[in-house]
C-alpha cells in the first residue's frame, strides 16, 4: 500500500461522514470499489489501494467506469466537485486572490478535483443564486471565501443538507453539513507588530483597520503587543474604514478613505502602517506620501511587490495546504470533527496557512533573526500559541463579570478559546485621536466599535 501524498503536519482529524461518500460500489463490474476508502488491495474489487482510496490505473477515460475518470495521475479515480464563492473579483481584490491561490494550489495537488467560481458576489442575494446554481447543477461541495457570507451559507446549508459547506471566518454552525475554517492570523499580525516597531523611529504606528469582528480585534490586539514586546513604548494609532474595504466613490479629491486614513495617519506622526483592507491601497498611499515612513502588507504573499522600497513586509495566508487537505478528505469519505478548523501558524511557510514575510532589504539580518525565534514560539504547542499573556490590561472594555469594573489578565493567564473568538476590547497601547480630524489632537485609549460582531 503506499502511503498518503500529505505532509503529516498538515493532518486535522476527520470523523467519518456516514453513508454519502465519494466511492463508486458496483458488486460484480470490473473495476468496483473505485473512490472508496482503504487500507490494503485486498479490500478494493478489481482494483488497488493507492493513498489509501480504491483506484485503478489507466491511460483514457474510457478504461474507467463511469463516473469515475482518467485523471492526470493516470488513476481512476471519482471526480470531486467543489465550487468556489467569492465576495470580490480577484484581479483587484487581495483577499480574493489569496483564496484564488489557494484554489489553484488543491487543483495541483488533487488530479482529480474539478472546481468552478463565482465572483463579485458580496451581496447575501446574488451569493444565494450562486450556491442554488452550483447545487441545482450537482455540485457536493460550496466553498464561501469571505465572512460576509456566513449567513447566506448557514442558510442553504440548512436548505441544502446533502450538501457539504466550507464558510471562511463563519460561526460555528448550527448545520451538520458546514464548517468554518480559517488561520490565525493574530499570529502573523504579532511578529509584523515586532519588525513594525523594530523599524519605526518615533514609537508611533499606524492601523487602517476595517471592520469591528472579533478575528480584526485580534490582529489589531496581537499587532500591538508584538510591537509592545519590541518596544514596550510603541502606540499603535488605529482608524477604521467601516467595511472590508471603501465601497463609495472616491471623495471630491478622488481619495478613498483607505487612501484618506492612511494620509491621517502619516500626518499624525505614524512611520509604519498596517492595514487590513481587501486591497493595497494604503500599501501605496505609503509609497506615495512619504520617504521615510514604511507600510506593512496583507493578505497574499507579494503584496509588497509594486513598492517593493517603502513596504516592510506582509501578513498573509496561504490557502493552498488548507483546501488540500479538507478537500481530500471529503474525497475520502472524512468531514471534519470539530466546527472550527482554524490552523496556526507551522515553521514551514509552505505549510503555514498563515504568515509573515519581511520584504527583501527592508530590515537587518538581526531583524530577521529576531523574526524566526519568535516564530519558533508562535509555531509551538501544534501552532496554538496566543500571544497574549498577562500581565495585560485593556482599554477599558474587557469587563467579563460585568461589574463594571475593567478585568486585566494575570502574569501568564491568556485568554480561553471562548473568549478569544469573541474578542472586542483593545489591549493597553491602542490610541485613538480625540477629534480625528485634526492630528495634532490628544490621543486617548482607543475603544472597540460595539457595532456588527462587537455589538453589546
Amino acid at each position: 500500500m503506499r502511503r498518503p501524498l500529505l505532509p503529516p503536519t498538515l493532518a486535522l482529524v476527520f470523523a467519518l461522514w456516514p453513508s454519502t461518500g465519494c466511492h463508486l460500489l458496483l458488486d460484480g463490474e470490473p473495476a468496483a470499489g473505485i473512490g472508496a476508502p482503504c487500507e490494503q488491495d485486498s479490500q478494493c474489487q478489481a482494483a488497488q489501494c493507492i493513498d489509501e482510496v480504491c483506484a485503478s490505473p489507466c491511460s483514457t477515460s474510457a478504461e474507467c467506469p463511469a463516473p469515475a475518470t482518467c485523471t492526470m495521475a493516470g488513476l481512476c479515480q471519482l471526480p470531486l466537485r467543489a465550487a468556489f464563492v467569492h465576495v470580490g473579483d480577484p484581479a483587484t481584490e487581495q483577499w480574493t486572490q489569496a483564496h484564488e491561490i489557494g484554489r489553484q494550489a488543491a487543483h495541483e495537488a488533487l488530479p482529480y478535483l474539478q472546481t468552478e467560481i463565482a465572483t463579485n458576489k458580496l451581496l447575501a442575494s446574488d451569493a444565494a443564486s450562486a450556491i442554488d446554481d452550483f447545487v441545482a447543477r450537482g455540485f457536493p461541495v460550496i466553498i464561501a471565501t469571505s465572512p460576509t457570507l456566513r449567513d447566506v451559507a448557514a442558510l442553504k446549508s440548512a436548505e441544502h443538507p446533502g450538501v457539504k459547506f466550507l464558510t471562511c471566518g463563519a460561526r460555528s454552525s448550527a448545520t451538520s453539513n458546514n464548517i468554518a475554517y480559517s488561520g490565525r492570523m493574530y499570529q502573523a499580525a504579532y511578529l509584523a507588530g515586532f519588525a513594525a516597531a523594530r523599524r519605526s523611529a518615533t514609537d508611533r504606528l499606524g492601523m487602517v483597520a476595517s471592520l469591528p469582528t472579533p478575528s480584526v480585534v485580534r490582529y489589531i490586539n496581537a499587532f500591538t503587543t508584538g510591537a509592545r514586546r519590541a518596544s514596550p513604548a510603541a502606540l499603535v494609532e488605529v482608524r477604521w474604514i467601516g467595511f472590508w474595504h471603501d465601497t463609495l466613490p472616491p471623495d471630491a479629491q478622488g481619495k478613498t478613505r483607505e487612501r484618506v486614513l492612511t494620509e491621517a495617519l502619516l500626518a499624525s506622526g505614524c512611520d509604519v502602517i498596517a492595514h487590513q483592507a481587501d486591497n493595497g491601497i494604503p500599501v501605496a498611499t505609503v509609497a506615495a506620501a512619504s520617504l521615510t515612513a514604511k507600510a506593512i502588507g496583507n493578505n497574499v504573499e507579494d503584496a509588497c511587490r509594486d513598492d517593493a522600497t517603502s513596504c516592510l513586509g506582509a501578513t498573509y495566508f496561504r490557502w493552498g495546504p488548507l483546501y488540500t487537505q479538507l478537500l481530500d478528505g471529503i474525497h475520502r469519505s472524512r468531514w471534519p470533527a470539530a466546527t472550527l478548523v482554524e490552523l496556526g501558524m507551522t515553521l514551514n511557510p509552505a505549510h503555514s496557512t498563515v504568515n509573515f514575510t519581511l520584504n527583501a532589504g527592508s530590515g537587518s539580518s538581526e531583524l530577521a533573526i529576531e523574526i524566526s525565534n519568535l516564530l519558533q514560539e508562535l509555531a509551538a504547542e501544534g501552532g496554538e500559541t496566543v500571544p497574549f499573556l498577562g500581565p495585560l490590561c485593556s482599554t477599558g472594555q474587557r469587563d467579563l463579570d460585568a461589574d463594571g469594573t475593567p478585568d486585566c489578565l494575570d502574569p501568564g493567564q491568556a485568554p480561553d478559546p471562548q473568549e478569544l473568538q469573541r474578542m472586542c476590547w483593545f489591549v493597553e497601547g491602542l490610541v485613538e485621536k480625540q477629534d480625528p480630524a485634526d492630528p495634532t489632537s490628544e490621543d486617548r485609549p482607543a475603544l472597540v466599535p460595539t457595532t456588527g460582531d462587537c455589538a453589546r
